[in-house]
């Protein structure tokens, strides 16, 4: 057998399975969405529905074949299964067994091989791709392009800046944004710049990009910086900054005479020194991250009210220290729109002339020609000829652009005008808030929860059946995780999840809870040490890199060999844990990744 037999899929899930009804899933971390998004394609193709006519739309290449193997897997099992089997497997995706189903079950293997076009199982890039092929005239692009891979992209961004640098402004820009962020750093912000073309063209001219930021960020548009904070400190209260000194001098430590000596000859400067002085004013009150310093008990007792002075104190500094630092912020901003508008010009030129189309490209124009007045019309009423079923995997990474398209096919399932209004048309997205790869691809879990109030909307409008459907049941995890996950939410806020309403709370779904656990360490900082951490093999000291970074390697690695030789430390077959049993996941492999391999190998793990 290809495929191990079906299990009976749970209520929540046969409510998004059901091929007659639209469905909006909202499925956790191993709730089995993969496995209902197949029962519903299963099912589909068991109603009589053309394998041609189903649109699968997944996020990468890997989850469409993945999705593709689990459909004809199941579809050879019963081919070859006899009747037991295979009404076994009906009944687990809730259909009632006959002569005549099972018939129908083997013989879509052969029907779907056989569709025209095969099974649609595409990414949204792909799918952008067959349609602009389909429709070129109509999207305004070259027939025959090409499409731009991500090694050519490389070559031709390579190109362009090469080009360019032959400009002396645009040289200095590139030099001051290398500078800034390193030569590795600044071909990921040109990338990530590309990705937002749209907004860098709307914006237009570069020359004015100084005087939009100043109104983005409520500056004004007329003056220099040294001008306009001057104006700022001319309406700066000095009577908090005179209380404050006094009470320095009455306290008569070494610190508050020198506070009270820069505070007085700030007070006795003119306009142009009070601006030249203002970091070291700021220095007495604020530390480096712009928050109040802590003032000494001492201090506090010489005045009284002095803690509401100096808070007034602090917070007129912060005000003048945020203009300060909305001009450094215009300053770096420009820099960066400077360098992706010229960028983004070359860019397209080349493409152009090339008659090259990239990722983005094909989405944004895609979605641009369903969009046209007339145009868009008739390809959306060729489209509705040939798409009877929508369905969308990770919609929590489908971005705007993408569900633009979405939404323009579906239009005509709910419209009750579309190409053939007598067939049985559904719309299903499945997504995870929380498994958001956020921004990339210009994807926002918001966005799916936006689409999800669009559609719902839509059903209502015509009367047709539109489920919300939430899967927290978790056929992975142990309940201590699943707890720790509801916390997290908990204490975040649902909002900061994409979500507009509390969660249902995560089930254990397997019989027996998994044993789990989630342990807390505290956090590791530069220079504090155990009184009993022992000390390790010279090999894995590193002075080029932070205490705490060489202290984390240390105590993770101590950590796994007690985990390794710890008898009871076993896993759910009984077994002692090996050393492959362990997975560090880390944010990036960077400098702490190499300490942690030398204190593993100082531990001797293998």
């Amino acid at each position: 057998m290809t495929a191990n037999p079906l299990l009976p899929l749970r209520s929540g899930q046969a409510i998004a399975a059901n091929p007659w009804d639209n469905a909006w899933v909202s499925a956790s971390a191993g709730t089995g969405k993969t496995q209902v998004l197949t029962a519903r394609v299963l099912r589909l193709l068991l109603t009589g529905a053309a394998p041609e006519r189903l649109l699968c739309l997944t996020f990468t290449k890997a989850a469409a074949a993945e999705m593709q193997v689990r459909i004809f897997d199941r579809l050879i099992r019963w081919v070859r299964c006899d009747d037991a089997g295979l009404d076994a497997d009906l009944r687990a995706l809730g259909e009632t067994p006959d002569a005549a189903l099972r018939t129908r079950a083997r013989r879509l293997f052969a029907r779907v091989v056989d569709a025209r076009g095969g099974l649609a199982v595409q990414t949204f890039h792909s799918f952008a791709q067959s349609l602009l092929a389909g429709f070129p005239v109509e999207a305004g692009i070259t027939p025959g392009f090409s499409v731009l891979d991500d090694r050519t992209g490389v070559e031709l961004r390579a190109r362009v800046l090469t080009e360019a640098l032959s400009d002396p402004e645009f040289a200095d820009d590139v030099a001051s944004l290398v500078i800034r962020l390193g030569e590795q750093k600044f071909h990921s912000v040109i990338q990530s710049l590309l990705q937002h073309r749209d907004g860098l063209r709307a914006i237009g001219n570069p020359a004015g990009y100084p005087a939009l930021l100043r109104r983005k960020l409520n500056l004004p548009t007329n003056g220099d910086r040294a001008s306009v904070i001057g104006t700022a400190l001319a309406q700066f209260d000095c009577r908090p900054l005179q209380d404050f000194s006094a009470a320095c001098v009455a306290w008569g430590a070494k610190t508050g005479i020198a506070d009270a000596q820069v505070i007085a000859a700030w007070i006795a400067a003119d306009a142009p020194q009070r601006l030249a002085d203002f970091d070291g004013l700021k220095s007495i009150f604020l530390i480096k991250n712009g928050t109040p310093r802590t003032v000494p008990k001492g201090l506090l007792k010489q005045i009284d009210g002095l803690d509401g002075i100096i808070a007034r104190i602090c917070d007129a500094i912060q005000a003048i220290a945020e203009i300060s630092a909305k001009f450094d912020l215009i300053d770096v901003a420009a820099l960066h729109l400077r360098v992706g508008h010229r960028m983004e010009t070359g860019y397209r030129v080349q493409k152009s002339r090339s008659g090259l189309l990239d990722f983005d490209d094909m989405i944004a124009d895609a979605a641009r020609m369903l969009r046209i007045e007339g145009m868009g019309e008739w390809v959306r009423f060729k489209l509705d000829e040939r798409i009877d079923h929508i369905l969308v995997d990770e919609g929590q990474d489908t971005n705007e652009a993408q569900w633009q398209i979405t939404k323009a096919i579906a239009d005509e399932f709910f419209a009750g005008r579309g190409a053939r209004e007598e067939v049985h048309r559904t719309l299903f997205a499945v997504g995870d808030y929380k498994q958001s790869i956020f921004s990339f691809q210009g994807s926002d879990p918001r966005v799916f929860s936006d689409y999800r109030g669009i559609f719902a909307e839509l059903a209502a409008d015509a009367g047709q059946p539109f489920h919300d459907v939430p899967l927290a049941e978790s056929f992975r995890s142990g309940g201590a995780i699943l707890e720790v996950v509801d916390r997290v939410i908990g204490d975040l806020g649902f909002d900061q999840f994409g979500l507009d309403a509390p969660p249902e709370p995560h089930r254990v779904g397997r019989t027996g809870d998994p044993a789990a656990r989630v342990t807390l360490w505290p956090p590791v900082q530069a220079n504090i040490e155990d009184d009993d951490e022992p000390d390790v093999e010279a090999d894995v000291e590193a002075e080029w890199l932070p205490g705490q970074v060489q202290r984390l390697a240390r105590l993770l690695a101590r950590q796994i060999r007690h985990w390794i030789d710890d008898p009871d430390m076993r896993l759910a077959n009984g077994r002692r844990v090996r050393p492959e049993d362990i997975l560090v996941l880390v944010r990036a492999r960077g400098e702490f990744v190499g300490a942690l391999v030398a204190s593993l190998h100082a531990e001797r793990v293998p």
